[in-house]
């Protein structure tokens, strides 16, 4: 089953920004909570897997990532992402 990863990726002030990520890289969502554990929440919202389910409708896992940078998975993701869609140049 293929995994949406759910993940912190910034903090602004008090909030958590956070995002969804397809394992083949394609980002999914993101969204901006109150905490931790209201962004899973928010991310696992029904409004949130629309997306997910058009990505992957053969089904998929969604994985709440706590340590991004030690996950193995998220960070093959997070490679394919940037293949995909690389910065542009610097100006």
């Amino acid at each position: 089953m293929p995994k949406v990863y759910l993940v912190v990726i910034g903090r602004s002030g008090n909030d958590v920004i956070g995002c969804a990520l397809a394992e083949d890289g394609e980002p999914l969502g993101s969204h901006l909570s109150s905490s931790e554990g209201w962004l899973k929440a928010d991310l696992e919202s029904e409004h949130h897997q629309e997306a997910y389910k058009e990505h992957y409708p053969n089904g998929y896992e969604m994985e709440f990532v706590s340590k991004p940078k030690e996950h193995e998975g998220y960070q093959k993701a997070l490679k394919l992402n940037h293949e995909k869609y690389p910065l542009p140049p610097e100006q």
